[in-house]
């Protein structure tokens, strides 16, 4: 069964997603509910229900209850078990209309990452962000950080080791240092990309960029097609898991096991002194997406209703790993602007130690009993994209200089690269510090 902290963080998630424990009222709900019947709620009711099991050490969600109540010392429904496996929560929550999910996912990104905007660095903290633009010469140094992050955690990262702490030293070379957070989840990276150009229309300065993970593509769609480029303005860009390609965890075909995934990995991640605090903002994300998701697609199995409520969700519809993702074809097809410099530091993340045992179920697991319907990834990836996708740029002129692969390894994953020498080494020797 899940960890004490584990279930702590879920809890938290659940609520911040609008949810309630089973057993619980909602607001506003009525006390005995009458459009249940068996058991089980009608598609009319506006009350869902999520269960969350737990078989052979993976944890599952299911849409509705899967709870069967038995008899145990006299008392009734104290015990509990399902077909799936051990109940580990329920919850239930009032389902979304469409018009509610835009603002649903704003007030989620607004969780994810509370501040937005260009936050200069500055004493080896990160502040709020700033009104005053980017230096017009010189040289600048920004992140742009992924999905469900924020500025901040490459700093705390790198803050951790001594490599990273000689990174940081190497930051006052530069004119000024920042980090552009944007919300990841309400909105697509183009238009990030947007609000990123603004910040430097009128800056002439060469710039430096570090991104991770979907960061990648703000930095392109910027770099690409709606920066304002000066003459003889030059800009490297290092491209850390960034999904240039797209991923298969935003696919819809494969988003029902994508959420259990991810759970797993939240519940592995809490249990790590350096990680832990990502729990529980991956643990929000994959709760707010499964009330978008059930609320709009009902079962989560149903295919062609899950493909329209991933449609209605910007920032992971835009990072699907599909061949009709016209995001991606557009990108992949722009003509190259300006000086720039790709590169890019990759893995495949292969673990062995057993806390990763849910692994198999979700990674190009062998065919048998244990073989899920639908895979997560047919192939090498970092824990969140596709390592193929990675250094995926689409036109050939829009080279990588260069590629850090970690290769097959059981250590280095999408949410720890920047706790690795190899990186810092990367980025210190790439950019020329």
């Amino acid at each position: 069964m899940t960890d004490l902290i584990f279930s702590s963080a879920l809890d938290t998630a659940i609520r911040k997603a609008g949810m309630v424990p089973n057993g619980e009222r909602l607001l506003g709900e009525p006390e005995v509910r009458e459009t249940r019947r068996g058991g089980r709620r009608l598609s009319t009711d506006p009350v869902s229900l999520l269960s969350l099991t737990e078989s052979d050490g993976v944890l599952r969600w299911n849409t509705g209850s899967a709870a069967i109540p038995m008899p145990a010392a006299g008392r009734r429904g104290t015990l509990r078990r399902a077909s799936m496996g051990d109940v580990v929560k329920e919850f239930k929550f009032q389902k979304l209309s469409s018009n509610q999910v835009g603002i649903f996912l704003s007030n989620l990104d607004n969780e994810l990452t509370p501040q937005r905007g260009l936050r200069p660095f500055q004493k080896n903290i990160l502040g709020p962000a700033t009104t005053a633009p980017p230096p017009k010469k010189g040289k600048i140094l920004l992140f742009i950080h992924g999905t469900f992050s924020r500025g901040d955690i490459f700093f705390e990262h790198f803050g951790t080791e001594s490599h990273g702490q000689k990174l940081l030293k190497k930051f006052s070379q530069y004119d000024a240092v920042y980090s552009f957070d944007h919300p990841t989840v309400s909105v697509s990276p183009i238009l990030n990309a947007l609000d990123l150009s603004q910040f430097f229309a009128d800056s002439g300065a060469d710039i430096d960029v570090i991104c991770h993970s979907r960061g990648g593509l703000v930095c392109r769609w910027w770099l690409e097609v709606f920066h304002n480029w000066k003459a003889n303005q030059k800009i490297s860009a290092v491209l850390v898991g960034s999904p240039l390609g797209g991923t298969s965890l935003a696919a819809a075909g494969r988003l029902r096991h994508a959420l259990d995934f991810l759970t797993n990995i939240a519940r592995v991640l809490g249990a790590g002194a350096a990680l832990g605090s990502t729990a529980v903002p991956l643990l929000a994300l994959v709760t707010g997406l499964l009330r978008v998701i059930t609320s709009i697609g009902g079962a989560m199995s149903n295919t062609p209703l899950v493909d329209a409520a991933v449609a209605m969700i910007p920032g992971l519809n835009s990072q699907a790993m599909v061949t009709t993702n016209e995001e991606m074809l557009r990108l992949s097809n722009r003509q190259r602007r300006g000086n720039i410099n790709y590169f890019a530091v990759t893995s495949n993340f292969q673990p062995v130690d057993p806390q990763w045992r849910f692994w198999r179920y979700f990674v190009n697991p062998t065919t048998g009993a244990s073989a899920l319907a639908s895979l997560v990834f047919d192939g090498p990836n970092d824990l969140v994209v596709d390592t193929s996708s990675m250094t995926t740029l689409g036109a050939p002129n829009l080279d990588l200089h260069d590629i850090e692969h970690f290769g097959d390894s059981p250590d280095v994953h999408h949410l720890n690269y920047f706790l690795q020498k190899r990186t810092c080494d990367f980025i210190i020797d790439r950019l020329k510090l």
